[in-house]
């Protein structure tokens, strides 16, 4: 009892919904030892904790199946830090180990519709589509470093 007192206090206390137990994405030794860390640190940001979680998911893993993509995006729609939540969208949405399926679901995803979720899939694909072309004329190159974002001119003079 007193375990799973300290496991409710801890839920509270970080702020956690209690769906992140239920979907075994953190586990109770994964959470005391947080809120342990939390009694004892001067970091009182409870979104720290939480988006440590999501971290750790995507760390601690090669692949996700689709349930456990959709949990993670509910429990991001569920946080009450929208900022973090989106961070953590983020990781998700450039995790390198989601398949083509996985990622064209999110890109397809209400959660992924913002525009900064957009620009970065606008941009990948055109970095795709830079790699599939062999020469790239002076006149194109030109265009893309007058005309496109940052990251998409360093990746051509880098390529």
């Amino acid at each position: 009892m007193i375990e799973k007192e300290a496991t409710k206090q801890a839920l509270i206390a970080l702020e956690y919904h209690i769906k992140w137990l239920e979907y075994n994405l953190i586990d109770e030794v994964f959470l005391l030892s947080q809120y342990q860390y939390f009694i004892d640190s001067e970091d009182k940001c409870t979104e720290h904790y939480r988006y440590a979680a999501f971290q750790k998911i995507l760390k601690d893993n090669q692949s996700l199946d689709d349930k456990a993509i959709n949990r993670y995006i509910q429990l991001a729609e569920l946080d009450n830090d929208k900022y973090m939540a989106n961070s953590a969208l983020m990781n998700l949405f450039m995790w390198e180990c989601l398949n083509d399926a996985q990622y064209t679901a999110l890109v397809n995803h209400s959660a992924f519709s913002h525009k900064v979720f957009q620009k970065y899939h606008q941009n990948k694909i055109l970095i795709q589509t830079i790699d599939s072309v062999n020469l790239i004329s002076d006149e194109v190159l030109e265009f893309y470093i007058q005309n496109y974002e940052s990251i998409i001119q360093e990746y051509l003079l880098n390529k």
